[in-house]
């Protein structure tokens, strides 16, 4: 009995990894949905969105083109959850974060990579979701801006623990949290071919300027003085 209850098992594994369900290496049933997604995500990132078909994606999957349409509905709205699924997965890393205890500097810093990585891996969703944000009468704006506004108020929540733990200086933490969200896409693409030392440099930088500022008081200049901080943003 024990014997034939394995091979039934076996057979039907056999079955899920022929139909594409199965994922060979972590063993776990993938869905049609997922697996649509995945190919989006990738076949976007490698290749573009415009330059991207339907019937790309579905090869990519292993699906049924009209899958598409019955899990998404169009093109588009294969898009917007490929933006919404990139937007969630930072959301999910920025709670991590904000749990793990850690001094408030090593926490930016961290943020900063995690960050940088993401768009790294997600650059032509990210590029493609700034692009929507900068038209207000976009289809996909309804469906991501949401998403984009509990993400900011995670990252104001971790300025704010810094703000609190007098770490931070005379800054609003909220615009702070959006222009630190802002920095890394525009940078990312502006900076140079994208390779490890590129994104290092971005990393480095990034984290340089926006935790330690940029001007130094001068050692020559007595009366320079460094901006006023209030009591409790006081190092």
């Amino acid at each position: 009995m024990t014997a034939r209850l394995i091979k039934r098992l076996l057979d039907t594994c056999k079955r899920l990894i022929k139909r594409g369900n199965l994922d060979e290496a972590s063993g776990a049933v993938v869905s049609k949905r997922e697996q649509l997604l995945e190919a989006a995500i990738s076949l976007f990132s490698e290749q573009g969105y415009a330059a991207t078909g339907t019937r790309a994606v579905a090869a990519r999957a292993k699906c049924n083109v009209a899958l598409i349409s019955h899990y998404f509905g169009s093109k588009e709205g294969l898009l917007r959850e490929v933006i919404v699924h990139g937007i969630t997965t930072v959301g999910e890393e920025l709670r991590h974060l904000h749990a793990t205890p850690m001094p408030a500097e090593e926490r930016l810093d961290r943020l900063i990579d995690t960050m940088v990585d993401h768009f790294d891996r997600c650059c032509q969703g990210m590029q493609i979701m700034c692009h929507q944000l900068a038209q207000a009468q976009s289809p996909l704006l309804a469906a991501i801006r949401p998403k984009i506004a509990e993400n900011v108020d995670l990252l104001t929540s971790i300025l704010e623990e810094a703000r609190g733990a007098h770490r931070l200086r005379d800054v609003d933490p909220r615009t702070a949290a959006v222009l630190l969200m802002a920095t890394y896409p525009v940078a990312s693409t502006l900076i140079g071919p994208r390779s490890p030392a590129t994104i290092a440099v971005l990393k480095r930088h990034i984290s340089q300027i926006f935790l330690q500022g940029v001007l130094k008081e001068p050692a020559d200049s007595p009366s320079w003085r460094a901006p006023a901080l209030d009591s409790a943003a006081s190092p």
